[in-house]
């Protein structure tokens, strides 16, 4: 159980349940006291991480910029214990156009590279940040289409809604619920496709839908979900919820999908934290450009099946941007 938590990096959250098992029933002395200092170091990271997502926001605001931090910190406050979810990397949407949010980028920390959707502002020694000019991407252009003009109808009322972070760190603007029960779904799809997922992703999606919702939202829900093609793999996300979580039907924003679901959940459970553990796509020392991208194009092509516009459009887009981006360098 304890190589399963930190495979899916939920072990924060599974030492919750440790705690209240009886003392005949918990780990060893050893392993019990590994895992409580691992959860320790978790909580101490996110109380570092929640007072620097706030220098970051508040950097971008005096600068200028209004700002959104995506995930992470945002969505560890919808947490029993927001201190137990293992904190990543800091993303942050930020309002205004790709050049002036690079250019601003760069005159703190010149030199950076430009992605896809984002650039890196190394200004923590060791937390990564990353500047978002959109919140997510789809590979499929027809759905990326809708999904872009979609986050552009949403974008003021994320740029306005305000949080405090827990444990007093200070206030910082998140996304709405309604917003994040369409953008963490979209993420969690594109990460399939590219890098893989695992529980700790629906983990979080699954304390968003945990909050509820209306009727009338649910119908908007769904209404995006087919605009963006998203529905039968939301149908797959709501099986793996009700299956590991136990997500009441109440809270599923669409039916369930089995055979959807049980594929999903075998890739979920061989791909561990953003495909990190996943014996199939084996990343070697030194990898290659070419081996990189025969390898990435493996693993979208296994789900042509399951998912084919998606699956056929991600290598593409990949090869797109590779050359797109020499055209335009910083």
């Amino acid at each position: 159980m304890y190589g399963f938590a930190k495979k899916q990096t939920i072990i924060g959250v599974l030492f919750m349940g440790i705690e209240k098992l009886p003392k005949e029933r918990r780990p060893e002395k050893k392993l019990l006291m590994k895992w409580y200092a691992q959860t320790e170091r978790i909580k101490q990271k996110n109380e570092t991480i929640n007072a620097e997502v706030v220098t970051v926001f508040d950097r971008f605001r005096k600068a200028g910029f209004r700002g959104c931090v995506l995930k992470g910190q945002g969505m560890a406050s919808l947490y029993p214990n927001p201190f137990l979810r293992i904190a990543g990397d800091i993303d942050i949407w930020i309002e205004g156009s790709r050049r002036e949010i690079v250019d601003y980028v760069n005159s703190v920390c010149p030199g950076q590279k430009l992605r896809k959707i984002h650039i890196d502002f190394p200004i923590f020694q060791k937390t990564l940040v990353e500047v978002h000019f959109t919140p997510s991407y789809m590979f499929a252009p027809w759905a990326n289409k809708h999904l872009q003009r979609w986050f552009k109808e949403q974008a003021e009322e994320q740029f306005g809604h305000e949080v405090e972070l827990p444990g007093g760190a200070g206030t910082v603007c998140v996304p709405t619920l309604p917003f994040n029960r369409i953008f963490i779904l979209s993420h969690i799809y594109k990460h399939l496709f590219s890098e893989g997922i695992g529980l700790r992703q629906l983990m979080d999606y699954y304390y968003v839908l945990r909050c509820g919702f209306t009727e009338e939202e649910n119908n908007y829900d769904r209404k995006a979900l087919r605009s963006l093609g998203m529905y039968k793999f939301a149908g797959a996300v709501m099986y793996v919820l009700q299956r590991v979580f136990g997500l009441q039907d109440d809270f599923c924003i669409v039916e369930p999908n089995k055979k959807a679901g049980e594929f999903l959940l075998s890739e979920v459970l061989q791909s561990g934290n953003f495909g990190h553990n996943d014996e199939r796509y084996v990343v070697p020392e030194n990898e290659s450009v070419a081996h990189r991208y025969f390898r990435l194009s493996h693993r979208s092509l296994h789900l042509i099946t399951k998912y084919p516009t998606e699956a056929l459009s991600e290598p593409l887009v990949r090869t797109w941007f590779f050359f797109w981006r020499f055209l335009n360098k910083n």
